[in-house]
């Protein structure tokens, strides 16, 4: 994913995260019709990349960026887990 980063810098997009009602959007815009073919061509690498990951299950192969991106979600979700799970046992 850092790669797709890299490319887009490269490619001169510009980045802006929008709020939704549920989370966050990422919008790029660029300043050129070739600057706008270069983002696509980068978010479909992306995309690509992506679902071969999500094909791959337990038999994907992380780059070391992802796999401490995957450590913190896990860690994070763990405590969030006990956290509501405890909260809820208390209250019995």
């Amino acid at each position: 994913m850092a790669s797709c980063g890299a490319e887009l810098d490269a490619a001169g997009a510009h980045s802006q995260v929008v709020s939704l009602k549920n989370g966050v959007i990422f919008v790029y815009t660029a300043d050129t019709p070739a600057q706008v073919r270069a983002v696509q061509a980068a978010m479909v690498r992306r995309t690509e990349r992506l679902n071969a990951l999500l094909t791959a299950g337990d038999k994907a192969k992380l780059c070391d960026e992802c796999k401490l991106m995957r450590g913190r979600w896990r860690a994070a979700s763990s405590s969030a887990k006990w956290s509501t799970s405890r909260a809820a046992a208390s209250r019995s």
